[in-house]
C-alpha cells in the first residue's frame, strides 16, 4: 500500500495546517491535510487514519491526538476534507477536555499540530481494514485500536515536523 500526504512531502508539515493557519475553531487549527492511498489489498472495504505526536508525551502525559478518521471508504481525503467531507467519520481528539466546558463535536475534527516548544515529529498511520467499524463520530482512539484489532490488511506510517 502506498500513502502520500503533499504536507508531509518535504519533512516539514506546513504553516496553513498547525499552529500559524489562519483556519481556527476555539483556538485549534482545523484545515486539514490531503491524502492519497494506491494499491490498497484488493480485500480493503475501509481505511482508518490516526494523527499524532508522540512527542507531546512529556508535556501532558500521552501521545497528542491530532485526528482520528474511521469509514474511510474513498482513498483519497481532500485538503480540508475534515470540514468539507461527510465520506468518513471522525473521532474526538485531544484538544477536548472533557470537564462539560466544550462540546465534543467541535472537537471531532481535524485539531492541527501547535506544540508548546521546539520540534515536534508527528505521525500519520493509515491502515486499510476488511471491514467498515462499529464506530460513532466522536470516538476515542482507545474505542479506534479496540475495532481495528483482527482487520488490518495493511498498513502504512509516514512522519514529519513540526516547530513552535
Amino acid at each position: 500500500m502506498i500513502v502520500s500526504c503533499p504536507a508531509f512531502a518535504h519533512g516539514v508539515i506546513p504553516d496553513r495546517f498547525g499552529k500559524r493557519s489562519k483556519d481556527k475553531l476555539h483556538g485549534m487549527p482545523t484545515r486539514s491535510f490531503a491524502v492519497r492511498i494506491e494499491q490498497a489489498p484488493v480485500e480493503t472495504v475501509s481505511y482508518a487514519l490516526l494523527f499524532d505526536d508522540p512527542d507531546a508525551a512529556p508535556f501532558c502525559g500521552f501521545p497528542w491526538v491530532h485526528w482520528t478518521v474511521a469509514n474511510l471508504t474513498k482513498p483519497v481525503i481532500e485538503e480540508d476534507g475534515s470540514r468539507n467531507n461527510p465520506d468518513f467519520i471522525q473521532g474526538v481528539n485531544s484538544w477536548y477536555e472533557a470537564d462539560g466546558s466544550q462540546v465534543p463535536a467541535d472537537y471531532s475534527c481535524f485539531g492541527g499540530p501547535a506544540p508548546p516548544k521546539g520540534t515536534h515529529d508527528y505521525r500519520l498511520r493509515v491502515w486499510a481494514l476488511d471491514t467498515t467499524l462499529e464506530l460513532q463520530p466522536g470516538f476515542a482512539l482507545a474505542q479506534l485500536e479496540h475495532a481495528i484489532e483482527g482487520h488490518i490488511l495493511a498498513t502504512v506510517q509516514l512522519n514529519a515536523r513540526y516547530s513552535a
